[in-house]
């Protein structure tokens, strides 16, 4: 019965539910575990907020040191507070600061939950600069934080760029203060300051890296690389580029071997050699081996200034620069000079007006001109500017024929009187050997003109062209 009575005993408990005392064990448990989480999502909360802080520190202390580094050992010691001395006052419309852009214009400390504004004195001592930030100290309802920084000072140095670990520390201190350092040897550090007044010592080597987002590229030397690009110009003593070389313009002392050039501005170069060379604006080049495109679009006859530039017109035709002229290079475009003569297929281009003297006419050299003829005779010539001569068409005179001669002679008439003795009478001559005498009368006999007086042709065959005389 007792067993029985245990059993139904246990299955009534079953049926009630727990027990008060396993209960309370459940809650006090479930207390535990909810106080845990919150503390741990309270812990990360707090975790994120330093991390944020620390990204903010290591972008605060690289500005310093950058601009510390372009100072150089010119740098005026001084104490500055906030950040603002590290912004570009014009463009962010601050009453006071400088003119570089260290900082973005909305870079701040104020929010976040721990930080606030920064001091930051430099001192130079011995061509050394030092720049040394304290922030204001960290607490917690009046307790100061160590953990905190600690993890702030961790994100700093992880977000702070290997190149600058050379100039930048940080720390933190028992009270919960911020620290960072910068200290820079204007004579032996390895920066250079960002407004070139410092020359680099050795090569620089990228390590297989680019060069990007470069202006105006100037070498004393020889260029090497796989490809060359620059929104500025290109200087350089000689270049040998395996791929496309890009620039706003290009000038070399030396030669330039490339696989394309595009320059949209001018190029100089001793010698080009490349597959491609598109050149927007003047190329000086002494020996180009590829082909040569030029996009500068100018007028036949417009004025230039650069004597032996090359551009093209509308249609693509090459045009060259001279005297002052665009021109088509080997003459029979715009001329050389005020009052040069040339003939074009149309009209005179602008700069030229019609040389009408011309009409009608061909043009023949200046000077004294000899010439001999087959019967032995010699004619000497003498032309002098503007002397006209010569005539479309011709009347012969009679001195301008030939020596000739015409077959004729006086007409010869026997006449004879009878011999009576051989004849006796007769009234008549048998012959004129019969005759008593014979002999020959003469008349004079003229010869008959034809022709009709009219001028013959004396052009030589011709084609009509625009003789056109520089303005």
């Amino acid at each position: 019965m007792t067993l029985n009575g245990e059993r139904f005993a246990g299955c009534a408990r079953l049926q009630s539910g727990y027990s008060l005392p396993e209960i309370s064990i459940g809650l006090v448990v479930a207390s535990i575990l909810a106080l845990a989480g919150q503390r741990a999502l309270e812990h990360s909360r707090e975790t994120q907020h330093y991390e944020k802080l620390g990204n903010r520190v290591a972008q605060y202390n690289t500005a310093v040191a950058k601009w510390t580094v372009d100072q150089g050992a010119t740098v005026i010691p001084n104490t500055y507070t906030g950040v603002d001395w590290l912004k570009d006052a014009p463009g962010c419309g601050l009453p006071s600061g400088g003119t570089v852009e260290y900082l973005p214009c909305g870079f701040t400390f104020t929010d976040l939950k721990y930080g606030g504004d920064p001091t930051t004195v430099v001192t130079n001592a011995a061509g050394v600069t030092a720049a040394n930030t304290t922030w204001p100290q960290i607490t917690v309802a009046g307790e100061a934080q160590v953990l905190g920084p600690a993890y702030t000072v961790a994100k700093a140095q992880q977000s702070t760029t290997e190149a600058m670990n050379a100039v930048t520390t940080y720390a933190d201190d028992s009270n919960g203060t911020l620290l960072a350092n910068v200290a820079f040897n204007a004579a032996t550090g390895v920066f250079l300051p960002r407004n070139g007044s410092l020359p680099m010592t050795g090569n620089l080597d990228m390590g297989g890296f680019s060069v990007i987002n470069a202006d105006t590229g100037n070498f004393t030397g020889a260029v090497s690389a796989g490809s060359l690009s620059t929104s500025g110009s290109l200087s350089a003593g000689s270049a040998s580029i395996a791929g496309a070389v890009s620039a706003a313009s290009a000038s070399f002392t030396g030669n330039i071997s490339t696989g394309s050039l595009n320059a949209t501005g001018g190029v100089s170069a001793a010698s080009v050699t490349a597959t491609t060379a598109t050149v927007s604006d003047t190329a000086s080049i002494d020996k180009l081996q590829g082909n040569l495109q030029i996009t500068n679009v100018v007028t036949s006859g417009a004025a230039c200034t650069s004597t032996g530039s090359l551009a093209v017109d509308a249609t693509g035709a090459l045009l060259s620069c001279v005297s002052g002229s665009w021109a088509v290079p080997g003459g029979g475009g715009a001329g050389d000079e005020a009052g040069q003569i040339a003939a074009f297929t149309s009209g005179c281009p602008s700069g030229w007006s019609e040389y009408r003297s011309a009409r009608g006419r061909v043009l023949i050299g200046t000077g004294r001109y000899s010439e001999s003829y087959a019967n032995g005779r010699r004619r000497n010539f003498v032309y002098r500017p503007g002397d006209r001569g010569g005539e479309a068409f011709h009347q012969l005179t009679e001195a301008e024929l030939a020596s000739h001669s015409h077959g004729s002679s006086n007409a010869q008439v026997p006449y004879g009187r009878p011999n009576p003795g051989l004849h006796p009478g007769s009234a008549y001559i048998r012959s004129f050997s019969d005759s008593v005498y014979s002999g020959n009368l003469s008349a004079p006999v003229t010869i008959g003109s034809s022709g009709s007086d009219i001028e013959h042709e004396n052009r030589m065959p011709y084609v009509a062209v625009s003789w056109c005389q520089k303005s």
